[in-house]
């Protein structure tokens, strides 16, 4: 028994001894797959990076260079437009004595969902002006601001588009006119009904 426990202990410790070499046992699993790679030594941090590694850099370095995002994009000061943000201070009234919460600009694809991917285009750059939820942000009704640009040939085919979808949806939707004045109480009102 002694003589075969010995033959065992001596198998696993050669085999240990083989695979030692070949970094089996190392919890760094990347260096044993790269390592017929060459290394190049970095002195900055005193280890060895494989060529692979430097390319990738490189890379990275080569992308924030090229690019020059102030170039291509503008920050915004403010999420709303003073018409959105006029309406909204109103909304905000109302939505508070009802103990609902507001989510303005919400992308249309966080409301509905496609079922098929080649129906995600349809959805992907539309938003919905305000969102009303409960507390737990279940929707509870959708609300649309319409000025001047709602008459233009692609805005009234976007707003035909979004109320058939609400509609077969049973999404509940309500389209305010823009003004410079809402009537609070009005405004509640249409709310309450629509929801």
């Amino acid at each position: 028994m002694i003589i075969i426990s010995i033959i065992i202990i001596w198998i696993i410790i050669k085999q240990y001894k083989k695979h030692k070499d070949n970094n089996f046992f190392s919890t760094d699993l990347s260096s044993y797959m790269n390592k017929n790679e060459p290394e190049t030594y970095n002195s900055i941090n005193n280890t060895y990076i494989t060529d692979n590694e430097i390319e990738t850099d490189y890379t990275k370095q080569e992308i924030k260079k090229t690019i020059n995002y102030d170039e291509l994009y503008m920050k915004k000061n403010y999420l709303l437009t003073r018409t959105e943000a006029n309406f909204y201070k109103t909304l905000n009234i109302i939505t508070n004595d009802l103990n609902l919460v507001i989510c303005p600009q919400v992308a249309l694809y966080e409301i509905v969902r496609n079922k098929d991917f080649k129906d995600f285009n349809k959805i992907k750059s539309k938003s919905i002006d305000f969102v009303i939820t409960d507390k737990d942000l279940r929707i509870i009704l959708c609300i649309e601001l319409d000025d001047y640009t709602h008459s233009r040939y692609n805005r009234i085919k976007r707003d035909d588009f979004i109320n058939t979808l609400f509609k077969d949806l049973n999404i509940n939707l309500l389209r305010i006119s823009v003004s410079n004045k809402y009537d609070i109480d009005e405004l509640k009102n249409k709310i309450v009904e629509n929801m």
